[in-house]
């Protein structure tokens, strides 16, 4: 049902109006020299009114403003299911998705089974898990064994070597070349680590003159 509302010049509908009603409502506000045009089709009658009666005069409405758009990046050893329940407070803080629309990217480095924590597992199923570039080191000790794995890594003769993150970033920049833009990067553990290496390189490489600075406005990094 159409619903109308009196006023003391005219009966305005709040539905939007058709090509016919607009140039009624142009008519009646004595505006015939006022170019309508197709996009007022999407204005209310209200609206509509105002700026016929203002001779053209009034300010458009402003367009619609798009949601926010944020790429989300999980830890090694998780997924997009992960990284989504990992966030969940923080999506739920910020609004729905029509004001924060988040993307969920998974890393393309496989995780070793014996570094997947049994508990994701329980919760999530078998996988597959993922991580963003992989890690060796010279002790032996992988992050199943965490008090060794830790101990290795606060050991200064202890080699690290990672492997794979600048095929990573690259990936990472296609990405946000292919689907942004973004406005926001939120990384958690390993994905905080890839958020902070993507937004140096960017920088470093607009201080040099040979590219642009990060599209996006705002990193959140978690652990």
């Amino acid at each position: 049902m159409r619903t109308r509302v009196a006023d003391s010049h005219n009966i305005l509908h709040t539905d939007m109006p058709s090509m016919d009603r607009l140039l009624e409502l142009r008519a009646a506000a004595f505006a015939d020299d006022v170019e309508v045009h197709a996009a007022m089709l999407s204005w209310d009658e209200e609206r509509l009114s105002t700026y016929f009666e203002s001779g053209g005069k009034a300010s458009a409405p402003p367009p619609p403003q798009r949601s926010l758009r944020v790429l989300s990046l999980h830890g090694g050893g998780g997924n997009r299911n992960v990284n989504a329940m990992q966030v969940s407070r923080l999506r739920r803080a910020l609004g729905p998705p029509d004001v924060v629309h988040f993307d969920f990217l998974e890393g393309d480095h496989a995780w070793k089974s014996e570094n997947i924590d049994p508990r994701l597992v329980q919760l999530f199923g078998p996988g597959p898990y993922w991580g963003w570039y992989g890690v060796e080191n010279a002790s032996g000790h992988g992050q199943n064994d965490r008090d060794a794995y830790v101990k290795a890594m606060m050991d200064p003769a202890v080699a690290f070597e990672y492997i794979g993150y600048e095929a990573a970033l690259d990936r990472l920049e296609r990405h946000i070349s292919e689907h942004g833009p973004y406005d926001a990067l939120v990384g958690f553990s390993q994905g905080a680590i890839m958020v902070t290496m993507l937004t140096a390189r960017a920088l470093q490489r607009a201080a040099r003159g040979e590219g642009a600075p990060p599209a996006w406005a705002c990193n959140v990094l978690l652990s």
